[in-house]
């Protein structure tokens, strides 16, 4: 698993020189031997426990000793120097039994030829001096020792993956430096297996697997790495998938000090390459209290990896300082997946290796053997499938994909539950786009579970990248999100925001007036490099912002036009502009304004400071000098008198503006008479006479309407009563009123009553005399008329004998 280095050769050099008699050693012809040991290997084999056996036998009878003498090679010695030399190797086997129960060792197949060589040496001083020969055969055996040692180095750089799993410097129990150790992939072996699993090494197990060559193995279901293989682009995961593999179990963790720093592309590649992905950590706990700790800290990165609930969390537990710990292993590790369990992770499983088994350090049956991903090998390189009575078999570490310099471990899966591809949230499929949260009071989740990891009411407006998506059973899309430090943030409903193509992400009403500091250029709709206008082009300009993106990149930019918001000028970072007042800048006016909203307010400032109300000065006119277009869509008139006094701000809704000093035409319906005393004027109010005030003294004219002028003066729009034709503007301090019915017209009509639904009228009081119904279908003298200022006509009647009826309205009957 971890550094793919799974030889698990487990071959303890004082272990191989115990299953071999001594004076098997003291062969001198070397081919002789050859056949002897090839022999023995394949009794081996065949029969697992017929070399110990022999060798226990043989301090016991020298008749078994001498007939293992014969089977291994001739010998001319007496059966006196047969049974000394018995006496030294039980000794001496004693001795290396004690070493290889501390911690197997590891050789190659050519230590058989180096065992054989050395061993003709040593015949001589054996047979002739006894006491030198056991002084000699034990400093050969600790020569042997480290040349042995050194030569499992030298494998381990031919084959880097011998070396030992855990990715430490030194043990973290006891703080000693961390040595090269045998993998648990290896079987549990005894003294008589070890030059049968030698032979096996050299033969099948050393030799690596290609695909393409090589298609009579076990199945190739799922890989597992570590930091030992680096970044794994998606196009070699690619390539694995392309021969059948389904799969990757990635190495999170160890004890609770170390992360593998490659895990996260690891994981994103896989899942992109369309792979299941697992994960497992290197333990080292020697209680269930610390099988929880180290769980926990598991548990903690791969949430942070967004590894999810469904994936299979492995307990990897190899280690030669656990397998040497007098401990209850099963109760720990079900205590590391049960605490897993608790954190949401609810598929725990163990990976073990058949040594551990073999050896009784850890059950099966109590961690369950669906549960256990059981590692054994080197096997034969040929199409069998061993351990199925497991969740999952590992057969070797050395296969090579075409493209890809270094080997995987693989594995086959008879459990199906790491091939197994999805849970209720369906496949992983890649999406790349970037997703703008914007609804309120929704939940984003840890797993599939439903886990809550977060509210989105802290992401309201953020703009995320999501990698993929999901098309849950239960009909919903999930994306799964990241920041723009590619951390995970969770899973969320795709309904409860905006996926857009930019990562700009989506468009927010933003409605500000900002100067530019002419420290950030004005980009086009990438943001971030096509400049559209130079920042020192507008430097201290007052402009209209529209909108804003709270981009993927963490800044927020704005969307800015020219300030009457016509002419897009382009995004702006948000820290290149300064916020001015929501009123917007000043523009010069210069036109006239006239109050006639009375429910308004006339303001000192735009923190609404009410200065005036708009009735105290209805109808009058002012000079708007300036406006303000503010931003909750009113513009404002800054108003000044005609003596230069500034009056305050006003809604350009409560009033009417207009181009003339004489401001805006309201209406105003009475008789005036004229005192004689002020002109009548042209349009201008003030300038052009159109008839002088003698003209008119003392006459009855209509006005219809008035105007505030802007120099504090009201002037009324004058028209001659009979004719409606217009004769001026006259200022009203030149005019005297009169009575509503204005001037009396002589007229000397008949009149036919032909209506008997109007009143008769003593008075312009509307004081009532009698009603048309009393004179129905009558006719009567209409010897004058009066054109009244609410609009309708009255007819003065008489009768035949001249005496006046009263006033009736023109329309309750016709001239005849």
């Amino acid at each position: 698993m971890n550094q793919l280095k799974k030889m698990g050769l487990l071959l303890c050099v004082s272990l191989m020189v115990s299953a071999m008699p001594v004076n098997a050693l003291a062969q001198e012809d070397t081919a002789e031997t050859s056949d002897a040991s090839a022999s023995l290997i394949q009794s081996t084999l065949t029969t697992e426990n017929s070399v110990t056996q022999s060798s226990v036998n043989q301090s016991e009878t020298s008749e078994s000793s001498s007939s293992q003498e014969k089977t291994v090679a001739s010998t001319t010695e007496t059966t006196a120097s047969s049974e000394t030399s018995t006496t030294d190797t039980t000794a001496s086997s004693s001795s290396i039994e004690t070493n290889a129960t501390e911690r197997p060792s590891t050789i190659s197949s050519e230590s058989t030829e180096t065992v054989s060589s050395e061993s003709t040496a040593t015949e001589t001083t054996t047979t002739s001096e006894p006491q030198a020969e056991t002084q000699s055969s034990a400093s050969q055996v600790a020569a042997l020792t480290a040349s042995l040692n050194q030569e499992v180095m030298a494998a381990s750089d031919v084959f880097p993956y011998l070396r030992q799993r855990s990715d430490l410097e030194s043990n973290p129990i006891t703080g000693k430096t961390t040595e090269t150790k045998a993998r648990a992939a290896a079987p549990g072996v005894k003294a008589e297996d070890v030059v049968a699993i030698q032979a096996q090494a050299a033969t099948s197990r050393m030799t690596n697997i290609y695909p393409d060559s090589n298609s009579n193995t076990p199945t190739m279901d799922f890989v597992d790495i570590s930091s030992h293989n680096g970044n794994i682009s998606v196009a070699q995961y690619k390539t694995l998938k392309k021969y059948g593999v389904k799969a990757v179990v990635v190495k999170l963790t160890e004890f609770t000090t170390y992360r593998n720093p490659y895990a996260k592309s690891q994981i994103n590649n896989a899942k992109a390459a369309g792979l299941v992905v697992h994960a497992y950590h290197y333990s080292w706990f020697t209680s269930t209290a610390k099988a929880k700790a180290e769980a926990q800290y598991f548990a903690k990165y791969a949430d942070e990896l967004n590894l999810g609930s469904d994936a299979i969390m492995f307990n990897d537990i190899e280690d030669q300082y656990l397998y040497d710990t007098n401990t209850n292993h099963n109760a720990n590790s079900l205590a590391f997946v049960n605490e897993l369990k608790r954190l949401g992770y609810k598929n725990g499983q163990h990976y073990i290796g058949r040594w551990w088994v073999n050896a009784g350090k850890l059950s099966p049956s109590q961690l369950g053997y669906q549960n256990c991903w059981i590692a054994e090998y080197p096997v034969p390189t040929v199409k069998e499938q061993r351990n199925t009575s497991y969740g999952a078999w590992q057969w070797t570490s050395q296969v090579y994909f075409p493209g890809i310099s270094f080997p995987f471990d693989m594995s086959s899966d008879y459990a199906k539950k790491v091939t197994q591809p999805y849970g209720p949230q369906g496949k992983y499929i890649s999406l790349k786009k970037y997703f703008t949260i914007t609804a309120k009071n929704q939940n984003i989740y840890r797993n599939f579970s439903w886990s809550k990891k977060d509210s989105t009411n802290n992401h309201i407006g953020k703009v995320y990248y999501a990698k993929g998506k999901y098309q849950h059973i239960n009909g919903g899309t999930y994306l799964t999100l990241y920041d723009n430090q590619d951390n995970w943030v969770g899973y969320i409903n795709a309904g409860f925001g905006k996926i857009t193509d930019s990562a700009g992400g989506q468009w927010h009403k933003y409605q500000k007036y900002v100067t530019l500091t002419g420290t950030k250029n004005l980009y086009t709709s990438n943001f971030t490099q096509t400049v559209k206008n130079y920042a020192s082009k507008f430097k201290n300009q007052q402009l209209l912002v529209t909108g804003m993106y709270h981009h993927f990149n963490g800044k927020t930019y704005y969307s800015v036009y020219d300030q009457d918001g016509k002419v897009w000028l382009g995004y702006i970072e948000k820290i290149g502009v300064k916020i001015v007042g929501d009123q917007g800048p000043y523009r010069s006016y210069g036109k006239y304004f006239t109050v006639t909203g009375k429910n308004h307010s006339i303001w000192s400032n735009f923190s609404w400071r009410k200065r005036l109300s708009a009735s105290s000065v209805l109808g009058k006119t002012y000079l708007a000098k300036g406006m303000y277009r503010h931003l909750n869509g009113s513009t404002y008139y800054s108003l000044y008198d005609h003596t230069g006094k500034w009056i305050g701000y006003i809604n350009a809704n409560g009033g009417k503006v207009s181009t003339s000093a004489g401001g805006s035409w309201a209406s105003f319906k009475e008789y005036m008479t004229l005192t004689g005393t002020k002109n009548l004027y042209g349009g201008d109010f003030t300038k052009t006479v159109k008839h002088k005030a003698s003209q008119f003294k003392g006459k009855v004219l209509k006005v219809t309407g008035k105007y505030e002028h802007y120099n504090g003066k009201t002037y009324y729009s004058a028209y001659e009563p009979n004719t409606n034709e217009w004769l001026g503007y006259v200022e009203k301090a030149g005019t005297k009123k009169t009575a509503d019915q204005g001037p009396y017209i002589h007229f000397g009509r008949n009149f036919k009553i032909t209506s008997k639904n109007y009143t008769i009228w003593s008075s312009f009081k509307w004081l009532k005399r009698s009603t048309s119904k009393d004179h129905y279908n009558k006719v009567y003298l209409a010897k004058g008329q009066y054109k009244h200022i609410n609009g309708s006509t009255y007819y003065s009647l008489y009768d035949s004998h001249g005496k006046w009826v009263g006033y009736i309205n023109a329309r309750a009957g016709k001239l005849v």
